[in-house]
């Protein structure tokens, strides 16, 4: 019930933002009726956005018109439609093969951008949601048919997902190396200045990595102001890079994308027995303590957030067992710090190496002086910890 619940106020949100940007008109089709509905403020934002010069000062007769050059330049259209996603671009086709979609529940991001440049239009008229490509863009678009466009616009795509695959599996990467692996999956090659020029347009679009002097980083780093980038890579820049073949790599092009590694299934099933197989429930309690491990987080902060879903350990069995699984998962994930390798991957590379993995067999149960360090990796003392009453 809680689960149906949920889905339907989700529902109802994409649908009211969906009313929220719509034109509160019946539908038009030619980019002269679409144009003549917006207000003057509407046009004069729309003009800033393609930066025509004089905008503010122009009548509305006046801006129409500019605004309709900017949407019937061919190099512009490709501009737009190089850098947005798959999803995005499948829609941009759909709407553009019929008169209208109807569709409630199209999700705002898949729109956006070509609704904020006029490309398409959404309506609201008589309780229907119906989304609109004007007929001069589509017949521009159709111009594109028997050109090499689709064949750069996937050249793109593929270049982009290399770029969020690559920052999410190691977080930093130097552009040469990002051009070596690139070059070395893909017949068609690219090169060092190529890279800049098509990435760079991606970057504006929260496409998860940027530009940071020779390295391509995740834009997480950007919140520090890019502090940490080198002294990152010096811990990384020694160790073998992990590069899975080309179908694998690119699943990290996805953010959301993890291993599930049988590690991580074991302790799935591990926390089940206190969840009475609530699945949804695990699943976020497993992203949680992935990502954790990810960040290279310690035991205590991973049995927080394991308390932050009220399950508490009420013994040192409990503890054992725990600490004992996570140690497990931590052996087993793939951290920017190790070049995208896991700890046990490494281990097994290195012949001579500072690197240490945690205990892989379980510890032997003794007994805990209340004055000893608490075993589940807090610092604190056994009594002033789990062993407290």
């Amino acid at each position: 019930m809680k689960a149906e619940k949920l889905e339907q106020e989700l529902i109802k949100t994409i649908r009211d933002l969906n009313i929220k940007n719509a034109i509160k008109s019946m539908p038009v089709y030619t980019l002269g009726e679409m144009l003549e509905i917006g207000s003057l403020n509407d046009l004069k934002y729309l003009a800033k956005a393609y930066k025509v010069r004089g905008c503010t000062k122009m009548s509305k007769a006046g801006l129409i018109a500019a605004i309709s050059s900017e949407l019937t330049d061919i190099d512009r259209m490709k501009e737009m439609l190089y850098i947005i996603d798959e999803i995005q671009f499948g829609f941009f086709k759909e709407v553009a093969s019929r008169k209208y979609i109807q569709d409630d529940l199209v999700p705002v991001r898949v729109y956006a951008i070509m609704n904020l440049l006029g490309y398409i239009q959404c309506y609201y008229y008589e309780g229907k949601i119906k989304f609109v490509m004007p007929e001069e863009v589509k017949k521009l678009f159709k111009s594109l048919e028997n050109t090499d466009f689709y064949k750069e616009k996937e050249y793109f795509d593929l270049l982009n997902n290399y770029a969020r695959a690559a920052t999410s599996l190691y977080g930093i990467i130097p552009e040469e190396d990002f051009v070596v692996l690139f070059n070395s999956q893909n017949e068609m090659k690219t090169t060092f200045d190529e890279i800049f020029y098509v990435l760079i347009k991606f970057v504006s679009l929260d496409s998860g990595y940027c530009f940071y002097e020779e390295f391509i980083v995740s834009d997480e780093y950007e919140e520090d102001d890019f502090k940490d980038v080198h002294t990152d890579y010096s811990k990384m820049k020694t160790k073998p890079r992990y590069t899975p073949p080309k179908e694998e790599f690119l699943k990290y092009a996805d953010y959301n994308y993890f291993e599930k590694t049988p590690q991580l299934l074991a302790l799935e099933n591990y926390i089940n027995q206190y969840l009475s197989d609530n699945t949804e429930k695990t699943m976020e309690i497993i992203d949680d303590i992935q990502l954790l491990c990810t960040q290279e987080a310690d035991f205590q902060e991973i049995i927080d957030a394991l308390e932050s879903y009220d399950i508490m350990l009420k013994d040192f069995k409990q503890i054992q067992e725990f600490v004992q699984y996570i140690t497990d998962v931590m052996n087993n994930t793939r951290l920017w710090s190790n070049n995208g390798h896991t700890p046990r991957e490494l281990s097994g590379k290195l012949r001579r190496t500072n690197l240490k993995l945690l205990p892989s067999e379980p510890v032997k149960s003794k007994k805990i002086g209340r004055n000893d360090p608490c075993p589940c990796g807090s610092g604190k003392k056994y009594k002033k910890c789990c062993g407290g009453e």
